[in-house]
């Protein structure tokens, strides 16, 4: 999975082939972040941005109570923290 500009997400599943999605609404993307076991996928990005998935499909935008721009998170257990 890819992320970008304008809301910006190309995901593939060989590497090769890309498709293309986004988020709503429209934010510079600056990462994607992964945990397992209970699958939950992150995206993140300027001005505080941050998207939810179950699935790598649908995208809820989520809170963070800040304007900073944010570049990954880090998790231990139940507590994640964004860093920026």
């Amino acid at each position: 999975m890819a992320v970008g500009d304008g809301g910006t997400v190309r995901y593939s599943a060989d590497g090769v082939t890309w498709n293309s999605s986004s988020v709503s609404p429209a934010a510079n993307l600056t990462a994607v972040w992964f945990r397992q076991p209970i699958p939950s996928l992150w995206r993140f990005g300027a001005g505080g941005a941050a998207y939810t998935s179950p699935d790598g499909i649908t995208w809820t935008a989520r809170s963070t109570g800040t304007t900073a721009n944010l570049w990954g998170m880090i998790s231990a257990q139940v507590q994640y923290l964004a860093v920026g």
